[in-house]
């Protein structure tokens, strides 16, 4: 079961066309029938729940994507002081090049 999975996923190989023409086609379908917003609603569920079955640790995996997302305010505090100590270095020795 595993290796068809494999399969069916991997690009270039009929089984994959096949697998991304049915996806587009409920995508497609699910538009027309129940409109564009209940079709988000169910694609949005879907993620969560694709997500909450593949990740062990979720409480981690939520940190892990919220500092990506929206970084701690010391440490991008941190890497800007240190971005104007650079500049501030590099300014003497171009003026001494002059």
């Amino acid at each position: 079961m595993e290796e068809w999975v494999r399969t069916l996923f991997k690009k270039g190989t009929p089984q994959c066309g096949l697998a991304y023409g049915v996806i587009a086609f409920v995508f497609g379908l699910l538009l027309v029938l129940i409109g564009f917003w209940k079709t988000l609603l169910i694609a949005v569920l879907c993620a969560l729940a694709a997500f909450w079955g593949g990740v062990q640790n979720h409480e981690q995996a939520l940190k892990n994507g919220m500092n990506k997302v929206i970084p701690h305010e010391p440490t991008a505090l941190k890497k800007e002081r240190k971005d104007k100590q650079h500049a501030q270095e590099e300014k003497p020795s171009d003026a001494k090049e002059e």
